[in-house]
């Protein structure tokens, strides 16, 4: 028999699409900032949370579709009091471009070229002299912080395009979350292609 937090999400929960491949995942869902565990007056406004059927599946690192906002589901765990998920998440306020480097032979010379991969939706920070001060693990040269699905593959040293400019991925911290990586950024200034001058033997 269906709980009262069961009959309150299909009923009165807001349309959510998990987004998903091959196939989307329709389902419904609870919405509500999580002001109370963020201690960063200009983070509060990203940070949400809320409870979503627990037949949708969703995991840590799902990137999920509601009341016309993008999020990255965080974290996502069992509420024992309605048997449903609770799910703690940031909203998506970037999306990047994703390329890798790639090595081909031409005229018998090993040359690198870049291939895009798919775009990545993320949540990002400006890294300031404050977020310095309070995250002592930021290396020299990070301008920004993104918070991404590790589904997308990010690598070390794979570009990262963001508003028209490129930057190198510099460090990645997939420990803390389980289906969320921590990538810092600073400047890119790598050419479109690399001739390494080496001959294919």
């Amino acid at each position: 028999m269906s709980g009262y937090v069961t009959k309150y999400l299909l009923s009165k929960g807001q349309d959510c699409t998990i987004l998903r491949s091959p196939k989307d995942i329709s389902t419904k869902i609870s919405l509500a900032r999580a002001t109370k565990a963020i201690r960063i007056y200009g983070a509060r406004e990203a940070h949400w949370e809320g409870l979503i059927l627990s037949d949708s599946g969703l995991v840590s690192g799902d990137v999920f579709q509601a009341n016309d906002m993008i999020f990255i589901a965080q974290s996502v765990n069992n509420d024992p009091a309605s048997n449903e998920l609770a799910w703690f998440g940031v909203i998506v306020n970037a999306e990047l471009g994703h390329w890798q480097l790639t090595e081909k032979v031409e005229n018998g010379v090993i040359v690198q070229e870049w291939k895009q991969k798919d775009n990545v939706y993320a949540f990002g920070e400006i890294v300031t002299a404050e977020l310095r001060q309070r995250d002592p693990g930021l290396i020299e040269g990070t301008l920004y912080i993104f918070q991404v699905p590790k589904s997308a593959d990010i690598e070390l040293l794979d570009r990262i395009v963001y508003n028209g400019k490129n930057y190198k991925v510099n460090a990645i911290d997939d420990i803390g979350l389980g289906g969320v990586a921590r990538i810092q950024t600073g400047a890119d200034t790598r050419p479109a292609a690399i001739d390494n001058g080496e001959e294919e033997e």
